[in-house]
């Protein structure tokens, strides 16, 4: 794993439109792993007022607000829908110091990944900050970003995540007679990739935006169920080897951080089998039995990973 560590704890990114302040500021407050300011999907297409605004309150929050362990990120428009690289050009030079990183929407090309990274390397020169400083997180939305996602994943070690964009993937896959639905196997064929391609490159990656939304105007009843439901696809999402999820209300939030947590009794379980290991190993041994379950060399690996990262995590708490 070659994230650094206070970008290892990415249970949760909570996106917020770019263009409405009030919602900006709310996230600030909310204990969010990743703040995520939004102008790429959050804005109506070429309305250049909402553009400027969007700019101006990212600008504005994130160099006024205290984001206490909130990691501050914002997601601007695509290559399609800016080419120049406005927004990111805008941002990065009004506050660049403010910044910990972006989310780079539907990304498919190896070489707009490159020119993006000269920019930011560029940019940050310019403003006297360290190298690299500025992350990335890429949002893998179709079927040619599925084909090149270890190539995106292993360009630069500027990127720490890669973000599954489940609906413009779908879009682009599917025929008109095709409904979407979560558990579908080109869906999951997608997800199995997005996860293999972030962990050969060493970094993190992060379940989509649900399309289950828990809300306290619900019903007692009717919120009750949909939390449920909420909570079995992030189940899911973890089960499938993703590290977190991106996130659009507190309900969600709340959730999720339940649900992306490494269980005490595991990291328990995990020390006792890398002490017994260890120990063992001394002996000329390299299998044993710890709790009636069977240790070798690989499950050691895993289980001494378990130890090293819920130390990162706490640390980083």
């Amino acid at each position: 794993m070659r994230v650094e560590p206070r970008f290892l704890k990415q249970r949760s990114h909570l996106v917020a439109p770019a263009n409405i302040r009030e919602y900006l500021e709310k996230t600030t407050m909310l204990g969010a792993d990743v703040a995520v300011f939004d102008m790429d999907d959050a804005l109506p297409q070429d309305d250049s007022e909402q553009v400027k605004i969007a700019r101006k309150n990212i600008v504005e929050v994130f160099s006024k607000f205290d984001f206490a362990s909130t990691l501050k990120f914002f997601r601007p428009r695509g290559f399609e829908r800016d080419r120049g690289f406005d927004d990111i050009r805008a941002i990065v030079t009004a506050i660049g110091k403010y910044i910990d990183g972006l989310i780079y929407p539907k990304i498919e090309s190896v070489e707009v990944l490159d020119n993006l990274c000269k920019l930011l390397s560029y940019l940050e020169n310019t403003a006297g900050l360290a190298e690299k400083s500025i992350k990335l997180g890429l949002m893998i939305e179709s079927v040619k970003a599925i084909d090149i996602a270890l190539d995106l994943a292993s360009f630069s070690d500027r990127t720490v995540c890669l973000i599954f964009g489940a609906f413009d993937y779908w879009r682009s896959v599917s025929s008109p007679y095709m409904e979407f639905h979560n558990k579908h196997p080109l869906l999951d064929n997608a997800r199995a990739k997005i996860v293999e391609a972030a962990a050969s490159a060493g970094i993190l990656s992060i379940a989509e935006m649900s399309r289950i939304y828990p809300s306290s105007k619900m019903d007692a009843e009717t919120l009750k169920k949909a939390e449920e439901a909420f909570a079995s696809e992030a189940r899911r999402s973890k089960a499938f080897g993703f590290w977190g999820k991106w996130v659009g209300n507190p309900a969600q939030l709340k959730i999720v951080h339940e649900v992306f947590t490494i269980p005490e009794g595991s990291v328990e379980q995990a020390k006792r089998e890398v002490e017994a290991f260890e120990k063992s190993s001394k002996d000329g041994r390299a299998t044993l039995l710890v709790d009636g379950k069977l240790v070798d060399v690989a499950t050691y690996e895993m289980s001494k990973r378990i130890v090293e990262l819920a130390k990162k995590l706490k640390k980083e708490s």
